[in-house]
């Protein structure tokens, strides 16, 4: 995923790359300036052989931050966020949150679409009723739940890629639209 962010004090091409092993001086060096208390080598090594996940968010050969992430049962755990120093309060820790979390949503909602067709289908293949007052084949209602699956899930993709073009998602832009108007209703 490569990314121009849009914001006034950052215009640099970033992109993310595999938090690899033989990268690990990189990262350490950005670690022991951004915290007091450090992952230490081990930890992150650690994470790798462990499988976790684990990017890095590069521009100009320069370690803009990363992150780890742990997959549970049905959960993420977010071990570590690490924005460089030197590209803190530019809206780079934002970007790699919402990078990952519209990852983790795309593949959470794409996941309920494929089983609701699924579901949908084996309905239809196996000619359903509907039981109650108005005998109809079970496939009529479900298919609205596949389709609003489908919807749903073009728009996370959607706002994935924008994220991933470097442009801030809609929901942020509109958010920031309305305080702009002065309207902060919402947030109350």
């Amino acid at each position: 995923m490569s990314a121009q962010f849009d914001t006034d004090s950052s215009t640099a091409e970033a992109r993310f790359e595999p938090l690899l092993a033989d990268r690990m001086e990189e990262v350490m060096r950005v670690e022991q300036r951004a915290y007091a208390q450090p992952w230490s080598r081990a930890n992150f090594i650690d994470a790798l052989h462990s499988g976790y996940q684990a990017q890095m968010l590069m521009a100009d050969g320069n370690v803009l931050g990363y992150f780890v992430a742990m997959k549970g049962v049905d959960e993420v755990h977010l071990l570590n966020i690490t924005v460089a120093p030197a590209h803190q309060r530019q809206g780079w820790a934002r970007f790699l949150l919402d990078a990952l979390c519209l990852g983790i949503a795309a593949v959470a909602v794409a996941y309920l679409t494929w089983w609701a067709t699924a579901f949908t289908l084996e309905s239809y293949q196996f000619n359903e009723m509907a039981t109650g007052l108005v005998v109809i084949p079970i496939w009529i209602p479900q298919a609205t739940f596949v389709i609003g699956c489908w919807l749903l899930l073009a728009t996370v993709l959607d706002e994935l890629l924008t994220v991933a073009q470097g442009r801030r998602p809609h929901y942020q832009r509109a958010v920031e639209e309305r305080h702009a108007r002065g309207d902060f209703s919402a947030d109350v």
